[in-house]
């Protein structure tokens, strides 16, 4: 039965709207076990970032098969579960969700008593991913897929040019003449956070989707 359950819940866990460009099937909450089962032969790194808190994680993956460089950061879902579902287990019933919501509420409380059961694959869900190609990419291909950029300015850290474009959450680091891309940010819009985690609330403190700018130039 907790198989059955778990499945269910990993599932609902992996599940997406997409509004945001997702990179290939790395979608939001996506466990690092789930990635792992989906690229059995690839290369997964942990970095040791210094930014990086507590048991969230962040991978590299490499392999035959996959172009470029992917980076995956990772949040550790206990730590969300304890702060927000507890709360679930003593309310009687939720006003204004659908039966669907209802249940997927119901089902990341279940997941909460399994916690315990858990390994730290399974626990680690995904909020952003940063692609590096082998080849810097001309900046021009992507504009002619997303139109012009929403936004462009420079990185705090390292003043490169990086641009953006906020209703597909995505950015990319650029080449000082702006010609070239080094690497691609996807992250996840709020709503679709929101959705995979079950929680209607827009104001509830979900992780973030949030990368942190590359320092490095190719």
């Amino acid at each position: 039965m907790c198989k059955i359950l778990l499945s269910v819940i990993i599932f609902l866990l992996s599940y997406s709207i997409s509004n945001a460009e997702i990179y290939k099937d790395f979608t939001p909450y996506k466990s690092l076990k789930l990635i792992k089962e989906s690229y059995p032969n690839g290369r997964f790194e942990e970095v040791k970032a210094a930014w990086v808190k507590g048991d969230d994680g962040f991978y590299k993956l490499t392999g035959t098969g996959l172009s470029g460089t992917l980076y995956l950061a990772f949040y550790d879902q206990t730590n969300f579960y304890k702060k927000s579902y507890l709360d679930v287990l003593g309310t009687p019933e939720v006003d204004g969700l659908s039966d669907d919501e209802k249940a997927k509420q119901q089902n990341l409380v279940e997941y909460w008593k399994l916690k315990d059961d858990l390994g730290k694959d399974e626990k680690l869900a995904l909020i952003w991913v940063r692609w590096v190609p082998d080849e810097a990419v001309p900046f021009d291909r992507l504009k002619s897929r997303y139109g012009n950029a929403e936004k462009c300015s420079y990185n705090e850290e390292n003043f490169t040019p990086t641009c953006t474009w906020d209703s597909k959450a995505l950015s990319v680091n650029l080449s000082d003449d702006k010609k070239l891309v080094f690497s691609i940010d996807y992250n996840f819009t709020q709503a679709e956070l929101t959705s995979t985690s079950g929680i209607k609330n827009q104001e509830t403190d979900l992780p973030k989707s949030e990368p942190r700018k590359s320092k490095k130039k190719r």
